[in-house]
């Protein structure tokens, strides 16, 4: 799942190194060597000091600009001196880039290979498809997903039973960014756990997140109930027996935003008694909260991907009894790496779970893709020790997930993207990394067209034996034109909707060969 960030997360300033002297901002006239520390002085305190090279010259002024009034809103009063802001701008400006550059084209590295696409379901003016994830929820004909849906705040279930499909609404929820199926009460049947960011842009001090369980109640029947209230966004809840008591707690990400997030969990009080929230630890911007064995050591562990200032992936290590060690197993290097998503994997099939992660996100300052965005891998070493791999650079990458894309017996990656160049035909929305057999990756195109995806699977919805993928669209550019021109005039972004064409929602996409090869094949 990829988050909103608010437009007060990114290259946040140290706020006082205490153990610094406030540098002198008397004397006008500064050498580079000068102007180097006051840099590294208030930009270097939660996070590496920022290359000038990670945005183009033009938007550094305004960065450094808003950086100050972040400062100052924080503080009550002017943290940085005006000599210093220009100092700072200055050194930036000076130094970055008129532009970025420019990440070659994926080009098809097999002429045989084309991909067919195939809508399903409704067509929506602004899809805004968050979440797609592959089921067993009622065990109904067919392949199941759940799909958490932004545009009609709903979480649905999706069932594809050859060319047929059915969509039906479990529930209204406000800003849905995650659904699990999970047994919660032990009696039998399975209910949905949904975690709810409750908006996309977070206004300042709205706590509008939640986690909401779907309790099936009769067969197919779900009756929502709202087990946490009053928090900042909820990116990810997820049950598992926290504290060894025999029950199922639920692990909470709560993102927050301009609001304080937090890693917590929910202790299960009992049948009928409900949950208490327990703080692990104070941290916001929390992607998701996986529960995952990263030690092999036959214990579930959480491990968090966290953005913000942070840029990290963050492990709690289960230590029995309701005991959890903090361990970090990657640190980004630099603040504008942009995470979006992570998934685990045993990659390299040695045994041991890797780490899959994807960082495209662009959406607070500078809004254009990144040539530093992309795909990578952490190689488990044993002894949460982790060797960073990149598979390769994306535009705007949102998702990556694993599968045998070829059918040649080992793991390739397939990618999707959220942010890129739209109007250039050459860039794709989803891609695959062909894997040689020994984890060296080749990117290869999939499709343009229909673009922007957030979330998808890899699954064989067609029972053939090939992977199929079911993609979700989000239309990130046009909620963030629509939700900005909205804090102006609702009328005109109602509008802006109105005069809309529909588009795809959900996609299914399969590899086939060319006709062409395939009357050949016919005619011998």
């Amino acid at each position: 799942m990829s988050v909103i960030k608010s437009h007060s997360i990114m290259l946040v300033f140290a706020f006082l190194v205490l153990s610094w002297p406030p540098i002198s901002d008397a004397d006008d006239k500064k050498t580079y060597g000068q102007v180097a520390k006051i840099v590294e002085q208030y930009c270097s305190g939660c996070h590496y000091a920022p290359s000038p090279s990670l945005m183009p010259k033009k938007s550094w002024p305004y960065v450094v600009k808003r950086m100050a009034e972040i400062a100052e809103d924080k503080y009550g009063k002017p943290f940085i001196s005006e000599a210093h802001i220009r100092d700072i701008t200055a050194f930036y400006y000076g130094n970055s880039p008129d532009a970025l550059p420019v990440l070659p084209y994926v080009v098809s590295g097999n002429k045989g290979v084309m991909h067919r696409v195939n809508e399903i379901g409704r067509k929506a003016k602004l899809p805004l498809v968050i979440n797609l994830k592959a089921v067993e929820l009622t065990g109904s004909a067919g392949q199941e997903f759940l799909v958490c849906d932004g545009e009609t705040d709903t979480v649905s279930h999706l069932v594809i039973d050859g060319s047929k499909w059915t969509e039906t609404i479990l529930a209204k929820v406000k800003v849905p960014s995650n659904a699990t199926v999970v047994d919660i009460d032990n009696d039998g049947d399975n209910d949905v756990l949904v975690s709810s960011l409750g908006l996309f842009f977070p206004p300042t001090g709205v706590y509008a997140g939640r986690v909401v369980l779907l309790e099936q109640v009769k067969k197919n029947k779900f009756e929502k109930k709202v087990i946490l209230k009053n928090v900042g966004r909820v990116t990810d809840a997820q049950p598992l027996d926290m504290d060894d008591d025999g029950d199922l707690d639920i692990a909470v990400s709560i993102f927050g935003g301009d609001v304080p997030g937090e890693i917590a969990w929910l202790e299960n009080l009992g049948v009928g008694k409900g949950y208490k929230k327990r703080t692990l630890f104070n941290i916001g911007g929390g992607l998701n909260i996986t529960p995952v064995d990263i030690n092999n050591d036959g214990k579930l562990d959480l491990v968090s991907f966290l953005t913000q200032e942070h840029e990290q992936i963050v492990a709690l290590i289960n230590r029995g009894g309701g005991n959890y060690e903090q361990a970090l197993l990657f640190q980004a290097s630099h603040p504008m790496v942009g995470p979006t998503a992570i998934n685990f994997y045993d990659i390299d099939m040695d045994g041991d779970t890797d780490i899959l992660f994807t960082n495209g996100d662009a959406h607070d300052f500078q809004h254009d893709p990144k040539p530093y965005h992309g795909v990578q891998w952490l190689e488990n070493r044993g002894g949460l020790e982790f060797e960073y791999h990149d598979v390769g650079r994306f535009y705007g990458a949102s998702k990556a997930q694993v599968g045998d894309w070829d059918n040649d017996g080992d793991n390739d990656i397939v990618a999707s993207s959220w942010n890129n160049y739209w109007e250039d035909e050459k860039r794709q929305t989803l891609i695959w990394y062909e894997n040689d057999g020994k984890q060296n990756f080749h990117a290869r195109p999939i499709i343009h067209e229909p673009s922007s995806i957030v979330s998808f699977e890899l699954v064989d919805i067609d029972g053939n034996g090939d992977l199929e993928i079911l993609a979700g669209l989000f239309d990130i550019d046009l909620l963030k034109k629509f939700m900005n021109l909205q804090f102006i005039d609702r009328a005109r972004a109602k509008d802006i909707l109105k005069n809309e064409n529909k588009k795809p929602r959900i996609v299914k996409i399969s590899r086939e060969k060319p006709v062409m090869q395939l009357q050949d094949s016919a005619t011998k």
